[in-house]
C-alpha cells in the first residue's frame, strides 16, 4: 500500500471536492430542468404578471385610478398558487376535452380584458358558432367544455381570490330559425348548465350574463338561462346597439370594451393578452397530455 504524503492527501482532497462540485452542479441543473418542465406543464410559457393580487384589488377598487387600471388592463393577473387550487379543478384544467379545438369553434367563448371592477369580460358570439359542429356535438360535451374553460381560467390563470367574470353573449344576426333548427338553443342551455355546474367547484364566479342583439329571440334565450343559472347571477337581455351600448359602458367601462360594442379598446376579440394566455395554456396542457399518452404506450 502506497504511503500518502500530506501533499498527496491535499491533492486527493481537492480532486474529490472538484468531482463533488461537478456532480452537485449537474444534479442542480437536472432539478432545475425538471422544475422548469413541471412549471411549463402547469403554466405554459406565458409570463406571469409582476403586479400582486393586492395591486389589482387597489387598482380596480374604490381607491383605484384610471392610470392604475390602464397599467394593468393589458397585463395578466397573478397566477394561482397550485397548492391552494382545488385538486379536482386542476385535474380538469390539465386534461382538455377530446377534440378541444373543434368544440372551441362550436362555442366561441373568448376572454377579453378586465372591466372597471377587475372582472374579466367574456364574449360569446353566437353568430360565429360553427353550426355544422353544433348539430353533431352532444349537449353534454358543451357542458364539459364550459366547465373546462372555467377550471382552466380560475385554476391556472387568475389567482385572485375574488376573481369574477362577466359574460356578454351576442346573438348577432342569428334568428329564431337558426337558434331552433341548428342547435343554438341547446347550446345556450348547455352553457347555462356548465356555468351552474362550476358553482360546486369554484363557487359563484359569474356575476352578470348580458345578452345583446336579442330582439327576435329574447324570451327563447333568456328563460333557459334564468332557469339553469346560479341565483346570484344577473341575467339581462337587451336589443340593438342603441339599447346595449349605454348599458355595457356603464357595467363594464368604455376602456374595457372593443369598438364593436361601443368601447375604446383597440385590441381585437381573440387577441387580448388573456385570450392569448388561455390559448397558450391549453396548447401546453394538450402537449403534456400527448406526452403522457406516448410514455404510457411505450411502457406497455
Amino acid at each position: 500500500m502506497t504511503r500518502q504524503t500530506p501533499r498527496l492527501r491535499l491533492r486527493l482532497l481537492l480532486t474529490a471536492l472538484a468531482v463533488f462540485s461537478i456532480c452537485a452542479g449537474s444534479a442542480a441543473e437536472t432539478a432545475a430542468a425538471n422544475g422548469e418542465q413541471s412549471a411549463q406543464e402547469a403554466f405554459g410559457t406565458v409570463e406571469p404578471s409582476q403586479a400582486t393580487a393586492e395591486s389589482w384589488a387597489v387598482a380596480f377598487g374604490p381607491r383605484g385610478t384610471a392610470k392604475m387600471q390602464r397599467d394593468l388592463r393589458y397585463s395578466l393577473p397573478p397566477r394561482p398558487d397550485l397548492s391552494s387550487v382545488n385538486r379536482e379543478v386542476y385535474k380538469i384544467a390539465k386534461n382538455p376535452p377530446h377534440d378541444f379545438w373543434k368544440l372551441a369553434s362550436a362555442v366561441p367563448f373568448t376572454f377579453y380584458l378586465p372591466d372597471k371592477d377587475g372582472s374579466y369580460v367574456v364574449f360569446i358570439q353566437l353568430d360565429k358558432m360553427n353550426l355544422d359542429v353544433i348539430k353533431a356535438v352532444p349537449s353534454g360535451q358543451i357542458v364539459d367544455f364550459i366547465k373546462y374553460m372555467g377550471c382552466l381560467f380560475f385554476g391556472t390563470l387568475d389567482g385572485r381570490r375574488d376573481a369574477r367574470i362577466k359574460i356578454v353573449m351576442d346573438c348577432g344576426s342569428m334568428n329564431l330559425t337558426s337558434l331552433m333548427w341548428y342547435g343554438g338553443l341547446g347550446t345556450v342551455r348547455a352553457i347555462a348548465h356548465g356555468i351552474d355546474d362550476l358553482k360546486s367547484l369554484l363557487g359563484e364566479r359569474t356575476s352578470h350574463f348580458v345578452i345583446i342583439n336579442s330582439s327576435s329571440i329574447v324570451q327563447t334565450v333568456v328563460e333557459p338561462l334564468k332557469r339553469f343559472s346560479p341565483t346570484s347571477m344577473t341575467v339581462l337581455a337587451l336589443g340593438g346597439p342603441e339599447e346595449y351600448v349605454p348599458h355595457l359602458q356603464e357595467l363594464i367601462g368604455t376602456d374595457s370594451l372593443p369598438k364593436l360594442y361601443g368601447g375604446t379598446a383597440t385590441v381585437p376579440i381573440g387577441q387580448s393578452p388573456m385570450a392569448l394566455a388561455v390559448e397558450q395554456q391549453i396548447r401546453s396542457f394538450i402537449a403534456a397530455k400527448e406526452s403522457r399518452r406516448k410514455a404510457r404506450n411505450k411502457s406497455q
